[in-house]
């Protein structure tokens, strides 16, 4: 049931709320809306689309995912899964931006078998806004460090993985096209290797030139493309973070080496990128 919620005078002019795009705003707020009283909400993007965006049929699966990846990202959002495998959401620090008096009970908090990954790094900055407060649910005791996924652990599979079908995956067909046929084997791995693979699509179409919302100058499919495949010969797990981190270094890498084979330069990178995170 959705309910009125408020909003703080400040929301227009957060600066790290406006380093996503207005759809992604929109979405955080609405999603307020249809959160229980503990904060939660199903986060089905088919049912997302009719309760957040019931007349606008030009709004796709691929691209509310896309909004949800981005909040994610951001650390205003993490995911919990129920016992039946359904993705809930969470509004982190409910408690501090909403004040509810005599709270109804969350049935979403009584299905949740645990965090399925922690969407957002531990220790990280909250939104300017945002209060350091305890949330209404546990956090795991050992997290994925660097993570900002719900995909916190997405290595390329054994030969022979399942790709589920396009029916299943918004956007899949979408991808697939885009991406020339040097890159389909790395996409196709993470996909297979994916608890959540609509995650792993909707995070790469948001970073797509023409179908996302993370567009940048001279980020074109061959370079999101040729990162899937570095981040695989390096031997990386999928996450935005070090998806988007291979993609800036593309971007700006110097010419390669005489000799350099695309594994050596893919290793290279991601040493790199490691010692960069580290230095941090």
């Amino acid at each position: 049931m959705a309910r009125i919620r408020s909003i703080h005078p400040d929301f227009p002019s957060d600066k790290k709320l406006a380093t996503v795009c207005r759809d992604a705003r929109l979405t955080y707020v609405s999603c307020w809306c249809i959160a229980d009283d503990a904060g939660l909400f199903r986060a089905d993007p088919r049912q997302l689309i009719g309760q957040l965006f019931p007349y606008d049929g030009d709004v796709t699966e691929a691209q509310l995912e896309g909004w949800l990846v981005a909040l994610v990202d951001l650390g205003l959002v993490r995911w919990h899964q129920t016992k039946h495998g359904a993705r809930v959401g969470q509004i982190v620090n409910w408690p501090k931006r909403q004040k509810i008096d005599k709270p109804s009970k969350s049935f979403l908090q009584a299905e949740i078998t645990g965090l399925a990954t922690l969407s957002r790094v531990s220790g990280e900055t909250p939104a300017s806004g945002a209060h350091d407060g305890i949330d209404s649910l546990p956090t795991p005791s050992r997290p994925e460090s660097r993570v900002l996924s719900p995909e916190p652990r997405v290595l390329s599979p054994e030969p022979g993985g399942r790709l589920p079908p396009a029916s299943e995956l918004p956007g899949l067909d979408t991808l697939l096209e885009k991406l020339e046929e040097p890159h389909l084997d790395a996409v196709e791995g993470y996909i297979r290797a994916a608890q959540f693979p609509r995650d792993v699509v909707a995070t790469i179409l948001a970073e797509g030139p023409d179908t996302g919302t993370n567009a940048a100058a001279g980020k074109t499919w061959p370079v999101i493309g040729q990162a899937l495949v570095e981040m695989r010969a390096a031997g990386k797990s999928f996450t935005p973070i070090v998806f988007r981190a291979f993609i800036r270094r593309l971007l700006e890498a110097p010419p390669a080496r005489p000799g350099e084979s695309p594994g050596d330069r893919a290793r290279a990178t991601a040493d790199r990128l490691e010692r960069q995170g580290a230095k941090k």
